[in-house]
């Protein structure tokens, strides 16, 4: 039997649990997607990173109950790799950029216009002592 695509199955001492993945309300959404790449992926803030994790988790649960607290999530996903898998799920459910794509594509046009100013100024300076020979060259052929 095929699994719906919004649960995700986890190894618990237990054995398997099914949890079951959540939508994000549309502000919700707006805000956690923002939030990922300030308060997860660039945020040293042991404090700011484990409240976006228990937000994220909240719109998880198990048997019924939703992963909206620290004691929820230790309960029913035990290890720390279930607590990883189950927070990307969420995050790929709800279509978060965790590959941070939009950052990657702006980084690449910045490079390349801080690539191209570089260049087109290393360019001049090799020219100039070229084009002061050839002017020197006009005015004594004048």
């Amino acid at each position: 039997m095929d699994q719906p695509n919004n649960t995700v199955i986890i190894q618990t001492s237990k054995g398997e649990k099914t949890v079951t993945l959540h939508t994000f309300p549309a502000m919700t959404g707006f805000s956690l997607n923002r939030r990922y790449r300030v308060d997860y992926r660039t945020c040293g803030d042991d404090h700011t990173r484990r409240a976006y994790t228990l937000d994220v988790l909240a719109f998880a649960e198990v048997n019924g109950q939703r992963l909206d607290s620290e004691g929820a999530v230790n309960s029913a996903l035990e290890s720390w790799k279930n607590v990883e898998r189950v927070f990307n799920s969420v995050l790929e459910f709800n279509e978060v950029d965790t590959a941070l794509e939009e950052e990657k594509a702006r980084w690449f046009e910045f490079a390349g216009k801080e690539l191209a100013t570089t260049f087109v100024s290393e360019a001049a300076l090799l020219m100039a002592p070229l084009l002061q020979t050839m002017e020197a060259q006009t005015k004594k052929g004048r």
